[in-house]
């Protein structure tokens, strides 16, 4: 079904907004996905606060241009799936990341990351990065160390004469 001039507009607005907005947004080469693929890929990146939409290159192309933004023309001469995330960055890369690897017709390509173009190169580090939530899990197993530590000196004289003291229960139980 032809998209009237109305939605064209309005899917327009809502690409300038993506951009302006999300942290992220990657353009990835879809073509050869088959629906099940494609929801599995849609599933993928829900979880990780994004979403996925595909655009006429004419509409990403008047997006692009009213954002000064500029990708490869190479790029926008070839179907373009739009995922747009919402949350992590790291985690939304990763999910990408695996989902290519699981499925060779998906491929992201380029990005748009905090206003700025950025190659496929940059996703992949991105990717490679740990998540928010890694990074807070690492960082409360670092502060929680030295306060493990405090208590484990704490009762280990306590522990060591619990010790002796059943050593010393089994030795008189078993000179009796």
């Amino acid at each position: 079904m032809a998209l009237t001039r109305a939605q064209k507009e309005e899917f327009v607005a809502y690409l300038e907004e993506a951009f302006s907005t999300s942290p992220i947004v990657v353009f990835s080469r879809y073509k050869g996905l088959t629906v099940v693929q494609a929801d599995e890929l849609r599933k993928k990146v829900r979880a990780a606060q994004g979403s996925v939409k595909i655009a006429k290159n004419t509409l990403l192309k008047i997006a692009l241009q009213k954002k000064n933004l500029e990708l490869d023309q190479a790029l926008l001469d070839e179907p373009l799936a739009i995922v747009t995330g919402r949350g992590d960055q790291a985690e939304l890369a990763k999910a990408l990341k695996s989902f290519s690897k699981e499925n060779e017709a998906f491929e992201p390509v380029s990005g748009i990351m905090d206003g700025v173009v950025i190659s496929t190169s940059a996703i992949n580090e991105l990717a490679a990065l740990p998540t928010q939530l890694e990074l807070k899990a690492k960082l409360v197993g670092t502060l929680a160390a030295p306060l493990t530590g405090l208590v484990n000196v704490i009762i280990g004289p306590a522990r060591a004469l619990v010790n002796v003291l059943s050593q010393y229960k089994t030795q008189r139980e078993t000179a009796a």
